[in-house]
């Protein structure tokens, strides 16, 4: 009888031991897993991890602060100026886009203009070509995006206006057969797209001046045969050129 109890105390003290090193075993991987996973998180937000993302970014954010200019021409450049908070230490491997909206300000069809790595500066500023096929007009819009996590920056609150050359001119309409002496001879062309101004030019020895779609000529005496063009003008250069040949025959 003293043997038997003897065993069960020794079987007992073996699985109160076995018990104890179970739950140590145990409270230890439970202390490392949550320690891995601390670490995951702060991995997970300097890598931007999708999983961890919203809630990681939620007071970040990105300012377009201002452009160089707001009036330019299609085909020229002006410099974008943009800041962001830092905390999260963008991730120098990630790109911000620059981007421009259409002309009403939308960015659903917009153009992209360029591109530039991520740095912990919390300001950047990047050189830009408006493309030069880009449509006339004084609403677009330029904003800065971050592509991992996509934080879209507030966009310029100042419209930004695009001016673009004239088109070309089209047919002068007016007599191309005139006689020295012959006076107030009026030529015209339809109104130029984009065109601030026009700007003619005559036979030798014909006379007149004109900024506007229409011109009035004198042929004086000793006018001689040439050519009549014309041509739309703005801000950002000149259209292409419209020709009409004329023909002076002497008195």
């Amino acid at each position: 009888m003293k043997n038997l109890i003897l065993t069960q105390m020794k079987q007992f003290i073996l699985f109160l031991f076995i018990s104890i090193l179970f739950v140590g075993y145990t409270f230890s991987s439970t202390k490392d897993n949550s320690t891995i996973a601390n670490k995951d998180f702060i991995f997970n937000k300097l890598t931007y991890n999708t999983t961890n993302a919203n809630s990681a970014t939620t007071n970040d954010t990105i300012i377009t602060n201002s452009i160089s200019t707001y009036s330019i021409c299609a085909g020229d450049s002006l410099t974008v100026y943009f800041s962001y908070s830092v905390k999260l230490n963008f991730p120098l491997t990630k790109k911000f886009f620059i981007q421009l909206s259409d002309a009403s300000g939308n960015f659903a069809a917009l153009t992209l203009l360029d591109s530039l790595l991520s740095d912990t500066s919390g300001n950047q500023n990047k050189k830009i070509g408006i493309p030069s096929t880009t449509s006339a007009g004084n609403g677009y819009r330029i904003r800065v995006v971050f592509n991992n996590p996509n934080i879209v920056l507030i966009d310029s609150t100042t419209n930004l206006t695009v001016n673009t050359l004239p088109l070309s001119a089209g047919t002068i309409s007016g007599l191309a057969t005139v006689c020295q002496g012959q006076n107030s001879i009026t030529y015209s062309v339809p109104t130029i797209a984009n065109a601030t101004s026009y700007v003619w030019t005559l036979p030798t020895g014909a006379t007149g001046t004109s900024t506007t779609a229409s011109i009035t000529v004198n042929y004086g005496t000793s006018a001689v045969s040439g050519n009549i063009t014309v041509k739309g003008t703005n801000s950002c250069g000149d259209g292409g050129i419209s020709t009409k040949a004329i023909t002076v025959n002497p008195l």
